[in-house]
Parts: structure tokens; sequence; C-alpha cells
């Protein structure tokens, strides 16, 4: 089974690969063109079959499908092995949505990130050229997308609260939240947590300070 995680940065693609879902495959596709440089042209795509060619007509084709009711896919045939077209540096799957998720991770880690750098090490580790709009345009979608999982997050703060206090009885740990209409979701205010030996700590702290006060 190719595991998109661990598996994807290698862009290696054999017959009878099976993947969890068709957007896994299309995803590591489309890695494996922008890799070794070669653009693909669509024959078949939909949510039951995908099939593709090298836009050069060189003679490599691949085809893969769903395996019976369940939602995995997996490669029926690939021709064409290996590809033998002369690298393109230039490649419409190397598209803005495709370089936020591939470098979303060090964007997260400098928001700053400058376009030219960000340049450069696309084009050191895929060795293909994008131009500085698509940069742009991948840039905000890779924002969109850490503060999408960063309000994830928020959702879950009350389950944290749940969890903490159930592992850590005598603890305390509160949520507040802006009061909105009933018909909007409420917005995170502040958080108070307070461990149990926080608690007794403080609480012996209080008790010496009150003999010191006399």
């Amino acid at each position: 089974e190719f595991n998109i995680e661990k598996d994807l940065e290698k862009s290696k693609l054999e017959v009878r690969h099976i993947f969890t879902t068709v957007q896994d495959f299309k995803l590591a596709l489309r890695q494996h063109s922008i890799v070794n440089g070669f653009e693909l042209k669509p024959i078949k795509n939909d949510s039951d079959r995908v099939t593709a060619k090298c836009s050069k007509n060189c003679g490599w084709r691949i085809h893969a499908s769903k395996c019976g009711d369940t939602s995995t896919f997996q490669i029926k045939t690939l021709k064409g092995v290996p590809h033998k077209c002369p690298r393109s540096y230039k490649n419409k799957s190397a598209t803005a949505r495709w370089l936020a998720q591939m470098f979303v991770r060090d964007i997260a880690d400098d928001p700053s990130l400058k376009i030219e750098v960000l340049k450069k090490a696309v084009k050191k580790k895929y060795n293909v050229n994008v131009g500085d709009q698509q940069l742009y345009r991948a840039k905000s979608k890779a924002k969109t997308m850490i503060q999408g999982e960063h309000k994830q997050q928020y959702w879950r703060l009350r389950d944290y609260c749940a969890t903490l206090i159930l592992k850590n009885p005598g603890s305390v740990a509160i949520v507040v939240t802006e009061r909105f209409p009933v018909y909007q979701n409420p917005m995170f205010k502040r958080m108070f947590v307070i461990f149990s030996a926080q608690k007794k700590g403080l609480a012996m702290l209080l008790d010496v300070l009150f003999v010191l006060s006399y």
C-alpha cells in the first residue's frame, strides 16, 4: 500500500500500488510528473477511474481504478517505463495549491519567507521553474491552511480541559468565549488552567505568608 506521507517524496509509482483514496492517487501522480519533469495529459478523470499519459505522446501511460466497492484506488497498468522524454522545467501540474501543500511547513516556520527564497527552494527540491505570482498565491494558500489548522485546534480546547481534569483530579481548566447570537460560533477569549499540584503549592505558600504576617 502506498503511504501518502512516507512515499510521496519518493514519487515512485508501480503497478498494484494501492492508495487510500482517489485524491491520494492524483496527488502522487502529480508529484511523480513534477519530480520526473514531464507534463500529464488526462484521458479519463472521475471518481472511479483515472487514466493519463505523457503530453508528448511518448508512450508513457498510467491507469488506475477503484477496488470493488471500497474507496481505495489501485494502479492497474503503467506503460512506457522508464520515461525517456527530455526533462521539462515548466510544469502545469506545479500549481499554487500543490506548492502550498509541499511548502506549508516552511511557511509556517517562517511566515515572512521571501518569494525569491521560496523560488530557490522549489527549484532545488523539485527542479521546476515557477513564476512569482504563482508563488504569491501558493504562500497565501499555505497561510490559509495554517490558520485553518489553528482554528480547528480551538474547537478542541474543551476536550483538552476535560481530559486534563480527568487525568489530574483537583485541577481547574476553564475556557471563556465571547457571547454571540445563537446563529454565530463563539469566539475564544481566554483560558485558565491550574494543576492540582500548583493549587496545593499555592495553598502552602499562602499558609506560610499568613504565619509570617503575624
